[in-house]
């Protein structure tokens, strides 16, 4: 993460779920949370990385190569689980996006 943003585990949780391009539901109902406590989570990182949306949030977390740095976040379940996860055309989307 970036230097002085510590991030709570469930944030962490939270964040992995997000860069998938999952929405809020989808993260709740992944990780067995409320949709409230999943909006709660994000507005705890855009404090703590200063943006105001889930965009700019992700943004910020791409490094200058233009990839989001998944070891950073740490070990993902679903990119080692050899299932799709089923959001990766939309996370394609989403990449390209931002590259226009």
């Amino acid at each position: 993460m970036l230097k002085g943003n510590q991030l709570s585990t469930r944030e962490q949780d939270v964040l992995k779920h997000l860069l998938q391009s999952k929405s809020n539901k989808l993260i709740a109902a992944s990780l067995g949370i409320s949709v409230r406590t999943v909006e709660f989570d994000l507005g705890n990182m855009y404090s703590k990385f200063q943006v105001s949306s889930r965009i700019e949030l992700v943004l910020k977390l791409r490094n200058p190569t233009g990839k989001v740095d998944f070891e950073q976040l740490g070990y993902s379940t679903v990119a080692h689980s050899g299932k799709n996860a089923g959001n990766w055309d939309s996370y394609k989307f989403v990449t390209n996006i931002s590259k226009v």
